[in-house]
């Protein structure tokens, strides 16, 4: 039992350690610009090959400015960029996912194993104790003439109050907020609300 769960940890945790190869442009911060294959990996390095049977090399995010990763030819590519982001020493590095005259979104998502605590009895709860697998997805947000994003949206628990949140960051534009206010746009909508900023928001 206990070694058929270790390899189905293993397995699982290999195949959200690397994503699928995709051709890939690869601008690093010194300007060198890069095409080939790439990889994203949560451990935040890029495993990247000229061509299939090249030399691998390995990146960081912190040495890399942007990254475009193609899926097909007619779909637009995953790009990722360094983005500094308010109460943070570092950027932080993020994919772009929505962008408009006013507000742009990047989104983050972190995959990882949690290890069980050391609970002697089991779990808190009186359940097994054995551990779990998660993922937390985080938006942030930034006016195009800002330099620093805000975190916005995160499935954490505890995390800020996401109608406060919001309503402080549109506070310019009271058509919206009182949509946000009224419960009429939520977090799930988050879409709506950037396109509504950006496009009916003077």
């Amino acid at each position: 039992m206990m070694k058929t769960l270790i390899i189905t940890i293993c397995l699982f945790c290999g195949g959200i350690s690397f994503g699928q190869k995709r051709h890939a442009n690869l601008i690093l911060k010194d300007g060198t610009q890069l095409e080939g294959l790439a990889e994203v990996s949560p451990s935040k390095t890029i495993r990247f090959r000229k061509e299939q049977k090249a030399k691998k090399q390995w990146f960081t995010f912190h040495e890399v400015d942007t990254l475009k990763l193609y899926h097909r030819q007619d779909v637009a590519p995953t790009i990722y960029v360094n983005v500094p982001v308010k109460n943070r020493t570092a950027p932080l590095f993020l994919e772009l996912v929505q962008k408009g005259k006013k507000v742009i979104c990047y989104q983050e998502i972190a995959t990882g194993y949690m290890e069980p605590a050391a609970f002697p009895n089991g779990s808190f709860n009186g359940g097994p104790n054995t551990g779990r697998f998660y993922s937390i997805s985080s938006s942030y947000l930034r006016r195009v003439n800002e330099k620093e994003a805000i975190q916005l949206v995160s499935n954490q628990l505890f995390t800020k109050n996401f109608k406060k949140a919001a309503t402080d960051f549109f506070a310019d534009c009271p058509g919206l907020v009182d949509k946000i206010r009224n419960r009429e746009l939520k977090k799930k909508n988050l879409n709506e609300i950037i396109d509504f900023y950006n496009t009916k928001c003077d």
